[in-house]
């Protein structure tokens, strides 16, 4: 079986493990809490602490790490992907794509691939079709290779539905185990979804 068709499969699945889980916990809403001066946030976790990394970013949705000190961070509407390395942010972002920024549309989510002496950075975002946050022209899979500091050679992998949308997108995305598979929810899009009948 070709692996494209495989991995059309999978994505199929993870959609639709996705609006399962999203009907078990409607009405549920995660939520923040603060220190009194509304300063620090506050775990409930003896084990856990907070400390503040770094300052300057711009919504940021989601992160990967290269090592240790040097992480990748996206940014939701302005579609950059800026680079902290040992707490300090680079002077320019590596990457700056055209994203569509209507409520959850946005520079979702990112994957990092180290093998073979090569680093292969996956990036699922709403494509679109201008810089000013326009018109959605899909979620998309890109993967890139990091050159001199930079995401080059985009190759599209995935070209999945924004519409109807806004709202409802996924992108958390993740490798699996064997550093070759690429998990992606998706979400539902805004559809609607009715899980008797």
């Amino acid at each position: 079986m070709p692996i494209d068709f495989l991995f059309f499969k999978l994505v199929i699945v993870m959609f639709l493990v996705n609006l399962l889980h999203s009907s078990y916990v409607f009405g549920y809403t995660p939520s923040l809490r603060f220190s009194s001066d509304k300063s620090t946030p506050v775990i409930h976790d003896p084990n856990l602490r907070i400390e503040e990394v770094i300052r300057g970013l711009d919504l940021p949705t989601s992160m990967a790490f290269l090592g240790k000190d040097d992480i990748l961070v996206l940014e939701k509407d302005k579609g950059t992907v800026q680079r902290i390395v040992n707490g300090q942010i680079m002077n320019k972002s590596i990457i700056d794509v055209n994203v569509s920024t209507d409520v959850e549309r946005c520079m979702c989510g990112i994957a990092v691939s180290m093998k073979d002496n090569a680093t292969n950075i996956f990036l699922y975002y709403t494509e679109a079709e201008s810089t000013d946050g326009g018109r959605a022209l899909g979620n998309r899979v890109y993967r890139y290779d990091l050159s001199n500091g930079e995401l080059v050679n985009g190759r599209l992998l995935l070209d999945l539905p924004a519409l109807p949308g806004p709202r409802h997108n996924g992108g958390a995305i993740l490798l699996g185990p064997d550093n070759n598979s690429l998990y992606v929810p998706i979400g539902d899009v805004d559809g609607s979804f009715n899980p008797g009948g």
